[in-house]
């Protein structure tokens, strides 16, 4: 089953004939993929359910990888150098 996200990640249903119709996601206003932006191949519902970081054909990243894990990694490695002080 393909499907219809966004490229920060925000599921807006499957692609079918009466599927969303926007261009924009109207959670975040990203950009609405249905498939890979490297390859071209269809985005399916098993691979984005199981939270998937990049295309099983091709191996790049999906768009959403960047916008949500590299921001987390970020404030995750500054809290813990605040608890590294707060220990010291």
């Amino acid at each position: 089953m393909k499907i219809l996200t966004c490229e920060n990640g925000h599921y807006l249903g499957r692609k079918t004939l009466f599927s969303f119709k926007g261009k924009f996601c109207p959670k975040c206003g990203a950009k609405v993929i249905s498939k890979c932006p490297a390859c071209g191949k269809p985005i399916r519902a098993n691979i984005y359910i199981d939270d998937s970081e990049f295309c099983p054909e091709c191996g790049v990243h999906y768009p959403w990888f960047e916008e949500i894990k590299v921001p987390l990694l970020f404030h995750l490695e500054k809290a813990l150098e605040v608890e590294r002080r707060l220990l010291t």
